[in-house]
């Protein structure tokens, strides 16, 4: 059932309309807050055992002219996600206030999420697995085609996908600057 994006979802649940759902948090916690669910399962614990672990949930996606014409910008943006998901890692208590602060949710409902959310400043072997195992799902179902789905049955979606280099650039410059 499409119900149009997720601010609909707790209505829809309260209204019987639904009898559950997935989805990112702040949501499966705010229904839990209010009284009109319970989070029963996350993703990563769904079988197939371990296929959602570390699962790419949120991405930065930028297309090829952007890249190769403002890779300053996109190097900035993507180190300033890491600061951020490194500032999260490492004082969720704060980064719920600041959250709860921003989406204007309660600091409660942010207390639950940001535990249950795994925020990688590191690619993963589960992460790689994660990507495979979506986009292989994907195209079972026939909901992909063009180039990402080539891609796959060509065995390089990471050159076409997601391009570790840049973050491997900036993964190198922080750590010459934290040697010097």
């Amino acid at each position: 059932m499409n119900l149009h994006g997720p601010k609909n979802i707790i209505p829809a649940l309260n209204a019987k309309i639904i009898d559950g759902f997935v989805v990112m948090q702040p949501y499966p916690a705010l229904a839990e807050y209010r009284g009109v669910g319970k989070i029963i399962a996350h993703l990563r614990t769904l079988p197939p055992s371990h296929k959602w672990e570390d699962h790419p949930c949120c991405a930065l996606a930028a297309g090829d002219d952007f890249i190769n014409n403002e890779s300053e910008v996109l190097e900035a943006l993507i180190e300033l996600f890491r600061y951020a998901s490194t500032f999260i890692i490492e004082n969720p208590a704060e980064s719920a206030e600041i959250v709860s602060a921003w989406l204007g949710t309660p600091k409660d409902v942010e207390l639950t999420s940001i535990p249950s959310i795994k925020y990688l400043n590191e690619f993963s072997g589960d992460w790689d697995d994660g990507v495979d195992f979506w986009i292989k799902s994907l195209v079972e179902k026939g909901d992909l085609s063009g180039r990402v789905k080539d891609s796959y049955l060509n065995s390089n979606v990471e050159k076409v996908l997601y391009d570790k280099s840049i973050y491997n650039k900036i993964n190198q410059r922080l750590a010459d600057n934290a040697n010097k």
